[in-house]
């Protein structure tokens, strides 16, 4: 389908409103997964049309006022609780009210937080974290070396999200404080990319002492905006931090997060009505009419995320390699950018760290993910798995996840795969519980950057990773991915990242499909606000915004 196709659909789905939105959508994934298309290597269709601009305005900052944020739900699920923090409401909150010791720049690069650098002994089994002077609690309370042990002691805990990205890495027992500033860290082996660990959202910084029932009560932090109230899967409100350690933000007084949306049209016609101002994550397929209608500011970035379908290694059928290797190869990851995500993205090879253009370091450009429904057709029948169907949850729970389950369907049909598309409630699909989210066969997804390899295996491919929701770890693979965290010598890190990430495009069970831009969409009146690679709203910055009169 060509992108002038595609823009006068959006087009007629603006005109004809909510009523007519799913049958205009409906004809556009038929006509975008059309039996014909071919991948490319190239960048997406629609990536030369412009949509919006990184930067939400310009100007002097003005100090005051309200952000509404509108926000799919998580249901009753929700938490403050930065070691169980899953849901999108859940990430966006976290960032307001906690720090990390190390953050993502805008270019997905490194920079300190809560800890200011990280300084290796001579075989890197050893790390320094000095920390950020200056930096008080929402309570008033100094943060010292205390609050990072305490993290450590927390972290130790399998139940923590936050554990699996440091477990059998760090030697928790000989964490201590060597200065009022300063952490000393032993490890269990060398790691090349320490500070990386440690930026990442499951990672938020609790206070000293600070307990599940805390988090319920009165969540403390260090981060941009303080506690007011929450009410899971409905509403959360949040006041800024006038002694916050970045000098002279957040510039916005108040923050109101509306988290009972269930279904896109809703969050947006809110926006629209001036309910909400700040609509992030926005619907690819809404954001090019949006930004030509010109009432809001449709911000987009090339993203270092990704979107994949993620198939369980341990769940039939996805236990065979040879069925999983058939879904990578009847899969057009163009037609899904093209039809799931209006274009906005490029394509992936089912590998994490982003795209030949922008990366991480050692991420395999080299290696690229196959389009060949003949020969998935063939894989299938080796298997014995002839006329494969399976069922496959979808909910609204993310941009573009109904559509790229439903082209995905379509695409399978070319190698005789029936896929059943099973809908369930958008507030139930990120619930971790025993057939939901980490434990289903089959399931749409997506995932923010990390700064490393050495993080994104952590998160989502060795044994136990919070976010592994292939179940890809065993003693094989962790070992064959600790050697390639362990290496410190650059020609062979680069050796053995490019055999992990070789196991991973043949074998593993994340087919990811695309790396999307970040689109989010804000008022008018709204400045300040940025687009990067690094996350949505440059790793959801709000205290980087105003609003203007």
């Amino acid at each position: 389908m060509s992108i002038v196709d595609r823009e006068l659909s959006r087009r007629k789905l603006l005109q004809a409103g909510a009523a007519g939105a799913a049958a205009i959508a409906a004809a556009d994934l038929l006509a975008a997964c059309g039996g014909g298309s071919t991948s490319s290597s190239g960048s997406a269709t629609g990536s030369a049309v412009t949509i919006g601009e990184p930067t939400a305005g310009g100007g002097k900052p003005v100090r005051g006022g309200t952000y509404n944020v509108g926000m799919i739900s998580g249901g009753t699920a929700e938490t403050l609780n930065p070691a169980f923090i899953i849901s999108y409401p859940d990430f966006f909150r976290g960032y307001q009210l906690y720090d990390l010791l190390f953050e993502l720049d805008e270019n997905a690069k490194i920079k300190g937080g809560l800890a200011t650098s990280a300084e290796p002994n001579k075989d890197s089994t050893e790390w320094v974290l000095k920390l950020r002077d200056g930096v008080t609690w929402h309570d008033g309370q100094p943060f010292n070396a205390d609050d990072v042990v305490y993290n450590f002691k927390l972290w130790s805990s399998p139940e923590n999200f936050g554990h699996y990205s440091i477990a059998g890495l760090v030697d928790f027992k000989g964490v201590k404080k060597s200065g009022p500033l300063e952490v000393t860290v032993p490890l269990t082996q060398p790691v090349g990319d320490f500070a990386s660990l440690f930026a990442s959202f499951t990672n938020f910084v609790s206070q000293d002492g600070a307990t599940a029932s805390s988090f319920k009560t009165n969540p403390v932090g260090t981060g941009p905006y303080k506690y007011v109230s929450f009410d899971p899967g409905k509403q959360s409100v949040f006041e800024w931090n006038t002694s916050y350690w970045e000098e002279g933000k957040p510039y916005v007084e108040k923050m109101i997060v509306d988290s009972s949306f269930t279904d896109e049209s809703s969050r947006l016609n809110a926006l629209l009505a001036g309910k909400i101002n700040v609509l992030p994550l926005m619907p690819f397929n809404e954001a090019r009419g949006q930004a030509e209608n010109g009432s809001v500011k449709v911000l987009s970035s090339p993203g270092l995320g990704t979107y994949q379908i993620a198939m369980a290694v341990d769940m039939a059928p996805f236990d065979d390699a040879k069925v999983r290797q058939a879904m990578s190869l009847l899969c057009d990851r163009q037609a899904m950018i093209d039809g799931a995500l209006s274009g906005l993205g490029e394509v992936g090879n089912n590998l994490f760290g982003g795209f030949p253009e922008t990366h991480v370091p050692y991420y395999a450009t080299d290696l690229k993910a196959e389009y060949d429904p003949e020969k998935a057709k063939a894989l299938l029948k080796s298997a014995g798995k002839e006329g494969l169907s399976f069922d496959m949850p979808i909910a609204e729970a993310g941009p573009g996840y109904v559509e790229s389950a439903t082209l995905f369907a379509q695409q399978a049909k070319a190698a005789g795969v029936n896929v059943n598309l099973q809908n369930i409630p958008t507030g139930e699909y990120f619930l971790v519980k025993p057939g939901g989210y980490l434990s289903r066969p089959i399931q749409v997804s997506a995932s923010i950057p990390y700064a490393s390899l050495t993080a994104w295996y952590r998160a989502y491919l060795t044994s136990g990773s919070p976010t592994g929701e292939t179940h890809w770890g065993s003693p094989a693979h962790d070992k064959e991915i600790n050697r390639a965290i362990a290496a410190t010598d650059p020609a062979k890190a680069a050796e053995a990242w490019h055999s992990v990430q070789e196991t991973q495009l043949n074998e593993g069970g994340e087919l990811i499909f695309a790396y999307p831009n970040w689109v989010d969409c804000v008022a008018s009146n709204i400045s300040g606000l940025k687009e990067a690679p690094c996350n949505y709203l440059n790793n959801v910055r709000m205290l980087d915004g105003w609003i203007g009169k």
